[in-house]
């Protein structure tokens, strides 16, 4: 929650001497005096009886906090320091307990204020009477002795003390008597004098005391004196003392342990507090250790509010070190205090401590884009608003939720959340300026401003409205005056951040003047070391590239490297300043410094999210790398690396998320060894478990245990690249069948760059005629108007097709087959096989089909030459080659096809040549002959259970490709959807092909994501077929059921060739495209769609 911070001039302990100063104590005795005459007032209203004891006088909670809420104003510090019943107990000072013992069948008819719901609190009786007045004398007079009694022991206590001049001259027993005397006077007083006499005659006692004497009870008490001062005056120096004391005790032999108990929580604290406003890590370390020994130390039956405690101290080291490991168990050590303060019904901290969970989440998603976390911080933080009644309380929710808004509409780009961010932050800064606090509120109120700016700064980069950025800007230069030195760095930095985005709107040069000075202002006051460092290192650079300066840009290059040179900062910020610094680089022709850094910064993006989140999840973190991979990999090829390490680069950045589950899912082969043998059967083991686990903590365990067996393997003599990228023998013994050609394109070097793998070498072919910005032009004119079907006639976006299609084959892939490339463009030559990898942009180009099919070179395409496939990247490639091959694939008898149909789905016009399709494919399956199996319409469940049934699967219905969520692309059923998230959580025990019969079952509509192939294809793959065929984009129904019927009869009725499981699939889609062209020669959209994916 927000920490309402101040440095006032700290005021030694002193003795009370003048009559002025015992003039104050009387006057606190009267304000007690007087507060319990409201209390009385009260308690006229509520039904006692007369009989019941003085010392069991009892009211109810509720009324209680009535009688609180009426003294508010007056007594307001006391209150909200306090829960209602403890407040009162301090304002009556005597036995008189404050409970109302209640049964509600009883209550009959009450007054209005005397709840009915009492009962919650598990009472059980009362008594009701029509008197009053009796138990209210009884009391009063009570009090009255009690308060002359004070009255007079404390004249007598200053006496003694003005009459001894000088703490030096009072006995040592009188010195902790005075201690605790005033302690008690400062309950009622609450003036920091009081407090300070307190301090100082227990000062002066601990000194006077001989060292073998027993002192720790008072060490405990001084301990607890100036926490007691820090909570309500907010001076430093008392945290220091905290810590000096507090390891005094932990060092005396006569501190017990529950005296250690009560003191290692406040070490711990005050330690924390230290460190946010110091910086220095040594403090940090001494909470850390100081509740780690608290918990241990912890009967049983532990307190909420340990784990509590060391949730934020993890929290705090968290954004100290940037080490993500800490937030994980902050998280989890929060979890175990809220299940604590349930248990024991304690729903009011619970609460409390949710907030600050909800904190804990949010710093989680800005590091791992997990928006699950901001939901859950989102609802955590709306419930405790509507719990909390008292300002203050309201106060730090609201500024939570603000944050928690803030950072959600990053993730959604919803403008209501950014509207209601402002609004709750607004709300915030109108409770804060209304409260009396002084220096207390200064930090409370900087956060709040601060909060403010930047939230209607992200408003203003949406709107374009002047007066947001305005506003952003005055509130930014308000929270400047009362930052701390802590967050001083990091204000003078988000200053300048809204000072540069008005410049770009402005264009005002004294804007971007005063952004370059606050940043470089706001680099002097944060620590080489702090996470925030990077950030500020970027703005700097940021604004001075923005100057367009010669002469500046090498400064700007510099504080580039040296962020991404910041190990404890998140590694998307890292890879940002990266790729900004390389663009500058490059343009310099420091190719080497530029090459370094991108693929540096490529190998942290394994790192981007939680490997136990969900692809979806990650999908979000991965997307802000958009492509740096194909960036990295034309640099070093233009610095001269070669080609085989470049593709290790292109591999670690490329379908990372398809990656992973290949890693779960690869065939590993148990060693001769027996020590290695069991060390790969335990890391078989793990990964089995792992692939079965749903996203979460368990499965963040499952994945520890896996990378731990990994570890121990390539320990191991001879296995030290066990699992690992692939190398340039792997990728020659994968072209073995035929080449693999990967195409990419980048936006920092033209032109593009084809780099094949033959089974003898690797080499490179300079496509000088392939240009990244027409690439991408190209691609995006293609998804956006040839594809669509709402845009143009159909005989119009054929022609342009054709256009598209031409261009590709001069600009890529005649290239890549002529002389200087693989030299197979010969008339009479049998055909070859080609893998297809496309990187970034150019991976949506159809290189399968690239010609030009103009009258007068009609031999001018890819098709007369080759058997074309594709593959997401070369890991999936031979992931798809390395599975065992099955003895079927020689025996076409033993295989078994399901073919499922559906062809009417849920908001999806009919497929009227479904059954005309199935028809014929069982024909020919009935002819070979073929175990058929077919399912008419059937629930997704029912899919996924036949699946590893069969080898091979054939699907007839729609599809859809999400344009924002590959994860989400489905195929349509009769009811419901079938995703690819439900793709990949099946198994499949002897899969071989699959055929998907739908429209843009191989598409990526997403263009952040092209380099992850993350489609209802690629999810086959990943469930074992080695063969997937698939669409590119959308494709008519009688062409689908031709196409399909054509390559069954070709795949099985042919017996001019071996059935070897690897080309015949390929060659037998390539046969039946080409005759569906024949007959639909003018239609590339036709019959250009269908693809096969894998081996």
């Amino acid at each position: 929650m927000l920490e309402l911070l101040r440095n006032p001039l700290y005021t030694e302990s002193h003795v009370v001497k003048d009559s002025a100063h015992r003039q104050k104590y009387l006057k606190g005795l009267e304000m007690h005096r007087a507060r319990f005459h409201v209390v009385i007032e009260e308690l006229d209203e509520v039904q006692l009886d007369a009989d019941i004891p003085l010392e069991e006088l009892s009211l109810v909670r509720p009324v209680a906090g009535r009688i609180l809420s009426a003294m508010h104003e007056e007594y307001g510090k006391l209150i909200q320091t306090l829960n209602p019943v403890d407040a009162l107990a301090r304002i009556i000072d005597g036995p008189v307990k404050i409970r109302f013992d209640v049964d509600p069948a009883e209550l009959g008819e009450v007054p209005a204020h005397v709840p009915r719901d009492v009962a919650s609190f598990g009472l059980q009786s009362i008594q009701i009477s029509r008197t009053v007045n009796a138990a209210a004398d009884k009391v009063e007079n009570y009090v009255q002795q009690r308060q002359n009694a004070e009255e007079q022991e404390i004249n007598e206590k200053l006496d003694t003390q003005n009459a001894a001049g000088s703490l030096d001259s009072l006995p040592t027993d009188s010195l902790r008597k005075l201690a605790h005397f005033h302690a008690q006077l400062y309950t009622s007083s609450q003036q920091p004098e009081d407090l300070d006499s307190a301090i100082g005659h227990l000062e002066a006692f601990l000194q006077r005391a001989p060292p073998d004497d027993p002192n720790a009870s008072a060490l405990v008490s001084l301990i607890q004196l100036h926490d007691t001062k820090y909570a309500d005056f907010r001076d430093p120096l008392d945290l220091h003392r905290i810590i000096h004391y507090s390891e005094m005790a932990l060092q005396d032999t006569n501190t017990s342990e529950k005296d250690l108990t009560s003191i290692l929580p406040k070490l711990s604290s005050a330690a924390r507090l230290s460190f946010q406003q110091t910086s220095d890590m040594t403090y940090l370390d001494k909470a850390s250790n100081a509740i780690k020994l608290a918990i241990e130390l912890s009967p049983s039956k532990m307190d909420p509010t340990l784990p509590y405690a060391l949730s934020m101290t993890l929290k705090t080291r968290y954004q100290a070190t940037g080490e993500v490991k800490n937030l994980d168990i902050s998280a989890q050590m929060m979890e175990h205090a809220l299940s604590l303060c349930r248990r024991s019904g304690d729903e009011f901290t619970a609460i409390q401590m949710s907030v600050n969970y909800a904190l804990i989440l949010r710093l989680r998603f800005l590091r791992t884009h997990v928006v699950d976390d901001i939901d859950r911080a989102l609802v955590l933080c709306q419930h405790a608003l509507n719990f909390f009644t008292e300002p203050l309380e309201r106060l730090s929710v609201l500024n939570n939720l603000a944050l928690i808004l803030d950072a959600r509409y990053e993730a959604t780009d919803d403008a209501d959340n950014i509207n209601s961010a402002i609004e709750y932050a607004e709300e915030a800064l109108g409770i804060l300026m209304s409260m009396e606090g002084g220096d207390n509120l200064d930090a409370g109120r900087a956060a709040i401003l601060v909060n403010l700016a930047n939230s209607l700064s992200r408003r203003f980069s949406l709107t374009q409205d002047p007066s947001d950025i305005d506003q952003a800007i005055e509130y930014g230069t308000q929270a400047m005056a009362f930052a701390t030195p802590a967050s001083q760095g990091p204000q003078t930095s988000d200053l300048s951040g809204l000072f540069r985005t008005r410049y770009q709107y402005s264009k005002q040069p004294e804007d971007l003047d005063s952004a370059i000075l606050h940043a470089a202002e706001a680099l002097e006051h944060i620590p080489d070391s702090h996470p925030l460092r990077p950030l500020a290192l970027l703005q700097l650079a940021s604004c001075w590239l923005e100057q367009e300066d010669q002469s500046t840009i090498e400064d700007a290059i510099a504080c580039l490297k040296e962020a991404f040179d910041c190990t404890n900062a998140s590694p998307g910020d890292r890879i940002s300043a990266a790729q900004l610094a390389a663009k500058h680089l490059v343009h310099r022709q420091r190719l080497d410094e530029a090459a370094s850094l991108l693929e540096s910064a490529v190998g942290l993006m394994p790192e981007l999210g939680m490997k136990w989140s969900s692809s979806k999840e990650r999908q979000q973190s991965v997307a802000l790398c958009n492509g740096l991979p194909a960036n990295a990999a034309m640099v070093a090829l233009e610095n001269g690396l070669d080609p085989s390490r470049v593709l290790k680069i292109l591999e670690l950045g490329r379908g990372i998320i398809l990656g992973s589950m290949m890693y779960y899912r690869a065939e590993v082969d148990t060693a001769n060894d027996p020590e290695i043998e069991e060390l790969i059967r335990a890391f078989n083991h793990a990964r089995m478990r792992v692939d079965d686990a749903e996203p979460g903590h368990k499965r963040r365990g499952l994945i520890e245990e896996m990378e731990g067996a990994l570890d121990a393997i390539r320990a191991q003599p001879g296995y030290e690249d066990f699992l690992a990228l692939p190398s340039a023998e792997d990728l020659m013994r994968l072209a073995k069948d035929g080449p693999v050609v990967v195409v990419l394109t980048s936006e920092l070097v033209d032109p593009g760059v084809a780099i094949v793998i033959t089974p003898s070498k690797i080499f490179t072919v300079r496509l000088t005629k392939l240009l990244h910005e027409e690439a991408s032009q190209r691609m995006q004119d293609m998804a956006g108007n040839i594809l669509n079907l709402a845009e143009g006639a159909w005989n119009q976006r054929n022609q342009e097709m054709f256009k598209l299609l031409k261009w590709l084959w001069e600009v890529a892939v005649q290239p890549i087959c002529g002389p200087d490339g693989l030299d197979i463009l010969h008339e009479g030559r049998d055909l070859i096989r080609l893998r297809w990898v496309g990187v970034g942009v150019i991976s949506k180009a159809p290189f399968h089909i690239a010609g030009n099919y103009g009258l007068r070179t009609p031999n001018d395409r890819i098709g007369k030459y080759a058997v074309s496939s594709y593959a997401p990247s070369l890991r999936a490639l031979l992931y798809a080659n390395d599975r065992k091959p099955k003895q079927y694939l020689h025996r076409k008898v033993d295989a078994r096809i399901l073919l499922t149909k559906i062809p009417e789905a849920e908001g999806a016009h009919p497929l009227e040549n479904v059954d005309k399709e199935i028809k014929a494919i069982l024909k020919v399956a009935g002819s070979v002959p073929l175990d058929a199996f077919v399912l008419d319409s059937p629930e997704g469940k029912e899919i996924i259970h036949q699946l590893p049934l069969y080898n091979i699967v054939h699907f007839a219905c729609h599809a859809v490709a999400d344009p924002t969520d590959p994860s989400e692309s489905h195929l349509m059923l009769a009811s419901g959807r079938l995703t690819v998230g439900d793709i990949l959580k099946a198994h499949a025990a002897e899969p071989d092909i699959a055929f998907l019969s739908a429209c843009s079952t191989a598409e990526t509509q997403n263009m952040k994501l092209l380099d992850e192939s993350i489609h209802i294809a690629s999810s086959f793959l990943m469930v074992g077929f080695k063969h997937v065929v698939g669409t590119l984009w959308e494709a008519p129904d009688n062409i689908c059921t031709k196409v399909a019927e054509l390559f069954y009869r070709r795949l099985l009725c042919d017996e001019g060739e071996e059935w070897d499981g690897r080309w015949k699939v390929a060659e037998a889609l390539h046969a039946a495209t080409l005759e569906a062209q024949k007959r639909y020669a003018g239609s590339p959209l036709a019959w250009g769609p269908f693809v096969t994916f894998g081996i």
